[in-house]
């Protein structure tokens, strides 16, 4: 049964690359995809001036762009500039992590340092976004929600791992930590490419938008659905808006958004949400492939050993050095950020 549609209901659009640099290849390879992908990424902002893209929440994706150019032989410097034009203007969309870790195998501490190091680089690129981006996590930490509170984050956007009895399966909801910090998150029923590459299918754009709206909006609990148009290393941002301003929909607002804007949408229609408490590692609805855990389990123990050598004694002992005058190197370990 589909929830009747009382008004216009909302669709907004978010256009998005997931970007894995070391999943089903390392980054030998998917760094070589990087300077087409910006290359495509920036003609797209200069021809369409509202068009707006989320570089899948981290700023790792910048950084090894700029390297890349480097060891290509590239003045990089007139890229940096374009790039930090587009993110002041709110245009590109960076941050608020470093990169994207699987946030059950690395420490507490490794989540936080990765915020920060993603705060830092994105102020200095002009700015970053300020939502939590979990598209593709294989389950989620009962923590999850209390980092991100500490960070100023507005509100969550996750797939994996939510479950709720049905029929009373929402896209949004309140999620809750153990310490009893709750913010606003969405749960991508739909996944994250439920309006990919609108662009290339023009004769059946129109279609697709309507069938997809009608299909998610009876989970939702304002007038607002999501729209992700996107996929994993997706390499040229999809061309849909001239074709979408042609298109006439009489119960549907169609725009382009971007996460804070959806986010800022759903609270201003102030749900009542309901309240989902601690870890979420349900595969009811989509897998959380927990089989992954035991894979390349020698470079997870290289990394634990590393990340506790780095909390438990270098840093501890080079606080006490500092306090007792000598010298504490405050910056982390990433170049080319300028």
């Amino acid at each position: 049964m589909f929830k009747k549609v009382s008004g216009i209901i909302n669709a907004h659009i978010i256009s998005h690359t997931h970007w894995d640099r070391e999943w089903f290849l390392n980054i030998k390879y998917t760094n070589e995809w990087l300077i087409p992908f910006f290359d495509s990424l920036f003609k797209m902002l200069e021809k369409e001036s509202n068009y707006r893209f989320v570089l899948d929440g981290q700023t790792l994706i910048v950084e090894d762009y700029f390297d890349q150019l480097k060891r290509q032989g590239k003045n990089s410097g007139q890229y940096k500039r374009k790039l930090k034009q587009y993110v002041r203007e709110g245009r590109l969309l960076v941050g608020p992590y470093y990169l994207q870790p699987d946030w059950q195998l690395v420490s507490g501490e490794s989540l936080i340092r990765n915020l920060l190091i993603g705060y830092k680089i994105g102020e200095k690129l002009g700015g970053l976004m300020k939502v939590g981006w979990l598209l593709d996590n294989f389950g989620q930490i009962s923590q999850t929600v209390q980092i991100h509170k500490k960070f100023n984050i507005k509100g969550l956007f996750l797939w994996r791992g939510v479950e709720m009895e049905s029929p009373r399966i929402n896209s949004e909801f309140l999620w809750e930590s153990p310490d009893g910090t709750r913010l606003t998150s969405i749960y991508l029923l739909s996944s994250y490419r439920n309006a990919m590459r609108l662009g290339e299918y023009k004769e059946i754009m129109k279609e697709r938008i309507e069938n997809e709206v009608r299909k998610i909006y009876p989970f939702a609990t304002t007038p607002n659905v999501l729209l992700m148009n996107g996929y994993d290393q997706e390499m040229t941002p999809d061309d849909f808006l001239p074709e979408l301003n042609k298109l006439f929909f009489p119960d549907i607002q169609v725009k382009q958004s971007t996460p804070e804007e959806y986010i800022e949408a759903i609270k201003k229609s102030s749900p009542k949400l309901r309240v989902l408490k601690g870890s979420l590692y349900s595969g009811r609805f989509i897998s959380v492939f927990p089989g992954i855990l035991s894979a390349r389990m020698y470079l997870k123990c290289m990394n634990d050993t590393c990340q506790r050598k780095l909390e438990k004694y270098a840093e501890p002992l080079s606080v006490i050095s500092w306090l007792n005058g000598g010298k504490y190197n405050r910056e982390p370990i990433f170049t080319n950020q300028n």
